[in-house]
């Protein structure tokens, strides 16, 4: 019986766009069906055999989903067909805006998320920086959409910059976006 052997990153059938895998026959057969010894296989769904080795290392290129086909063959004519339907991921791509009214007091923000990708784990941070550098934050969270976030009141003695960072990340990566 025909097999693929492959392991993804992000799960058995979750692969990341553009890292190479170990792909191999894991196919059994009997003394009596004279072993594997031609393989067939077509990575991409598009009819055409893609390369004829027992093991070999692959990139996928397209994101979503896939289907890897395998043909085996033995020296006695036997021979069988497996498909495997794979999920390609890309790493995340981090993006929102911000709308943010003003008066003369506080500053009130309201963010939206436009980030791409699957699977995505979120991080937002807001902050300011001190006068030493270091970050002074002033609130984090994990969602989605953030929605809106305290108010913000800048400090007397000098101008006071507030920095929203979003990180995203995947089983594939993570992509940071700051804006001030």
């Amino acid at each position: 019986e025909a097999a693929i052997g492959l392991t993804g990153l992000c799960s058995s059938d979750s692969l990341c766009l553009n890292q190479l895998y170990q792909i191999s026959d894991s196919s059994f057969t009997g003394p009596s069906s004279g072993g594997t010894g031609n393989w067939q296989w077509d990575l991409n769904g598009d009819g055409q055999v893609d390369t004829t080795a027992e093991s070999f290392a692959h990139a996928f290129s397209d994101t979503g989903w896939q289907r890897i086909w395998l043909s085996v063959s033995s020296q006695y004519g036997c021979s069988d067909t497996v498909s495997r339907r794979v999920f390609i991921f890309d790493k995340p791509k981090a993006d929102f805006s911000v709308d943010s009214v003003a008066s003369c007091g506080p500053v009130n923000l309201t963010v939206h998320d436009s980030t791409e990708g699957f699977q995505v784990q979120y991080q937002w941070t807001l902050y300011s920086l001190q006068g030493n550098g270091n970050r002074q934050i002033i609130t984090s969270r994990q969602t989605r959409q953030p929605g809106s976030f305290p108010a913000l009141v800048s400090s007397y003695r000098r101008d006071t910059t507030y920095y929203l960072e979003l990180v995203v990340s995947n089983c594939c990566g993570a992509d940071t976006l700051t804006r001030s």
